[in-house]
């Protein structure tokens, strides 16, 4: 009995032993893994320190809106600007065109000849239509002319209002029998012949400097 467990004690004795070699070597190795991974001498990164974060308002210079608004009317105006000169452009190059096409009717169809000494052009009508271009041409004379030499300010329908009906009517009656005076000469395209002869005469006008002596 005492043999026996003197030999359990030895056998115990010699497990326990070998148990804490194996746990004080492995306690070195991890020691000395711990010791190469937090080495003092490799500087470690500091974490970055927190700061407070405002919670006032902002203090920024606040936009100032005046500035903005005048800012956007200048672009505006420079676009109205530009808008403006295209137009005139546009106009300019259609006035062109159109003066262009009426020189060339006048010229190849010996208009202002034909209509003094051609012999098929039906006089009566013509005569008619001369009186009627010859009151249309008084009354753009004395609207654009005699009214602003005299300083009248006034609108044309207010001071005047008989004129521009008057011009009107002219301005019809001469166009429908200068084309009855010249249908013989030309025929069907005698409405051709003098709509671009008109709209040419028209568009010329902006060729015209403005006059500025009765202002």
């Amino acid at each position: 009995m005492y043999r026996s467990s003197v030999a359990i004690l030895q056998n115990t004795d010699k497990k326990v032993c070998f148990l804490f070699f194996l746990f004080f070597f492995h306690s070195q190795q991890v020691g000395g893994l711990s010791h190469k991974m937090y080495d003092k001498s490799v500087p470690v990164p500091r974490r970055g320190q927190y700061t407070k974060v405002n919670q006032e308002e902002d203090d920024r210079k606040p936009v100032d809106i005046s500035d903005r608004r005048a800012r956007r009317q200048r672009t505006l105006a420079r676009e109205a600007k530009r808008k403006k000169t295209i137009e005139s452009i546009q106009t300019k190059i259609w006035a062109i065109v159109w003066t262009a096409a009426m020189l060339a009717v006048i010229y190849f169809t010996d208009f202002f000849l034909v209509l003094l000494t051609s012999d098929r052009v039906n006089r009566t009508w013509f005569n008619v239509s001369m009186l009627c271009w010859g009151i249309d041409i008084s009354c753009m004379m004395y609207l654009a002319v005699y009214l602003p030499w005299k300083g009248i300010d006034l609108e044309w329908n207010v001071y005047c209002p008989r004129v521009i009906p008057v011009a009107t009517g002219a301005m019809v009656l001469g166009s429908f029998t200068l084309m009855m005076s010249t249908w013989p000469v030309w025929g069907f395209m005698t409405p051709f012949i003098l709509g671009i002869i008109g709209v040419g005469c028209l568009m010329s006008l902006h060729f015209i400097p403005a006059c500025r002596c009765c202002e």
